[in-house]
């Protein structure tokens, strides 16, 4: 009954008003923005949780192959040089 009450006026704007007509379109119209603020927050998570993963993939191939690779090789005399 509160949802109805939420959206009185707008029933007061009907031509013919019915009582059980208003009653029905309120908790109608009343679940229709909730499931659109819930579409909204779940699409909010999907997206937070695509980032998240297309961010670990990127952290976890940074970590297998090292950008800076430092090669040694022997050289003469014994000594390694950087190259």
């Amino acid at each position: 009954m509160d949802i109805c009450r939420s959206y009185a006026s707008e029933g007061g704007n009907a031509a013919n008003p019915e009582v059980l007509d208003l009653m029905v379109m309120s908790i109608l119209l009343f679940q229709q923005k909730r499931i659109s603020r819930l579409e909204a927050k779940a699409q909010e998570i999907k997206l937070d949780i695509t980032v998240s993963k297309e961010s670990q993939e990127h952290n976890d191939a940074a970590e297998a192959k090292p950008e800076n690779s430092v090669q040694t090789a022997p050289s003469r005399g014994g000594q390694s040089r950087l190259f």
